[in-house]
């Protein structure tokens, strides 16, 4: 009952122009991964963010 997806980006100003920049192909991956949701209401989206040590 859920999906977790990770990814690491090089920084967080990455990581938000990874929102600005979607493709065809996202959209498609996107369309592909909600046709596994069941439920009636959109699924929740939660978002973490890990510090590493460098």
């Amino acid at each position: 009952a859920r999906y977790v997806e990770q990814v690491t980006d090089e920084s967080w100003t990455e990581h938000l122009r990874r929102f600005d920049r979607v493709t065809a192909s996202d959209v498609v991956l996107r369309e592909r991964k909600l046709a596994f949701h069941t439920g009636d209401a959109p699924p929740v989206v939660s978002r973490y963010l890990v510090e590493q040590d460098r």
